[in-house]
């Protein structure tokens, strides 16, 4: 049986590429020869964490936990949560990825080219549409009224198939909430290198 963060670490992290692993041993075992005897010690434990990580028992372990949970996986992939922290934003699936990028201000400052966009992992269906025809965001506001400020209100409503409970909508609208925050700080959110706004 496997601790509750081995389990979440496998599930969330994927195994690296073997290159990847070699590479950093290389850098290891290099930088290992040129540094005191106190940076010894702690290139010694960061070593040994790297091992516990990415050796080949733990890497097997890790699919076995991936393949033991799996269903929980793919749930994680088409649930709809509310991601408040950067961390957990920057992380976020692909399917959230995309209510991320419905947010209004984020929308803006993609199509400025001012934030990153999850750069690789999200691909706007139509990059030309304005932000009212966006699918997500259609489902995020559907029967919702949202106050556009002097007096005008705005009721949206979609034929769109797939329709969110109240609850989705409410982790999505607290989500946008949460990014409107985030984009007052340094740190672009939507960046999976973490890269300043």
């Amino acid at each position: 049986m496997y601790s509750a963060d081995t389990v979440l670490d496998a599930l969330l992290f994927p195994a690296p590429l073997q290159s990847n692993v070699d590479m950093l041993r290389s850098q290891f075992a290099q930088v290992g020869n040129i540094v005191n005897p106190a940076q010894r010690e702690f290139m010694m434990q960061a070593q040994a964490a790297f091992e516990d990580h990415y050796s080949q028992e733990a890497l097997r372990r890790d699919a076995q936990i991936v393949k033991e949970h799996m269903g929980v996986g793919q749930a994680y992939q088409t649930m709809v949560l509310e991601l408040l922290e950067v961390d957990e934003i920057q992380m976020a699936s692909p399917l959230m990825q995309n209510y991320i990028m419905a947010c209004p201000e984020i929308h803006a400052l993609y199509k400025k080219q001012q934030v990153e966009g999850f750069y690789e992992t999200y691909v706007p269906a139509e990059p030309e549409a304005a932000l009212w025809q966006d699918v997500y965001y259609q489902r995020a506001c559907q029967g919702v009224v949202v106050d556009e400020g002097e007096g005008k209100l705005q009721y949206f409503y979609s034929e769109d198939e797939v329709e969110l409970t109240f609850d989705e909508q409410i982790r999505i609208q607290h989500t946008w909430d949460a990014l409107r925050i985030h984009l007052r700080g340094e740190r672009d959110p939507t960046s999976v290198t973490n890269q300043d706004l």
